[in-house]
């Protein structure tokens, strides 16, 4: 059992959020009292001020901007449009080998997830507008015009 210093009342450690800072690894509070305060209008007067400030702006901006951020959004749209386990995306691009920030490739007709590629491979394929002619003109351009960058 464990006391909520808010309720005043003993609970199952089950019934309390876990916290990294707490001795015993779960919060002070119960989780019926947090997310009662959370929706107060004090806590939210508090939060509101705090995002309004240059301070809250700026950690927002920065956490934004961030991987996690950007994994997050990613691994939540992913579920969300195309039902896939997140665990089923590798960890590579399927055409350069690319680890960098890698996208489901689909087709804009039907929908279908054709594979995982980075976003770079992703792109071009875009921009090549999915046409094979297209892209093997592209190669025959660079073979016959220029060096050509074999990565692997």
């Amino acid at each position: 059992m464990k006391h909520c210093n808010k309720c005043n009342t003993d609970k199952s450690p089950n019934a309390f959020y876990k916290s990294k800072k707490a001795r015993d690894g779960l919060h002070s509070w119960c989780k019926e009292c947090c997310r009662e305060y959370h929706k107060s209008e004090h806590y939210i007067e508090i939060r509101n001020k705090y995002h309004k400030s240059e301070v809250g702006k700026a950690s927002r901006k920065k956490y934004t901007q961030s991987d996690k951020y950007r994994f997050i959004r990613k691994r939540n749209h992913i579920k969300r449009n195309y039902n896939i386990d997140v665990k089923d995306i590798p960890d590579e691009c399927q055409i350069c080998s690319s680890r960098t920030r890698i996208s489901v490739d689909h087709c804009h007709t039907t929908g279908k997830v054709r594979g995982f590629l980075c976003q770079n491979c992703n792109a071009t394929l875009g921009m090549a507008k999915d046409d094979v002619s297209r892209l093997q003109k592209l190669i025959d351009y660079l073979n016959q015009n220029g060096e050509v960058n074999v990565s692997n």
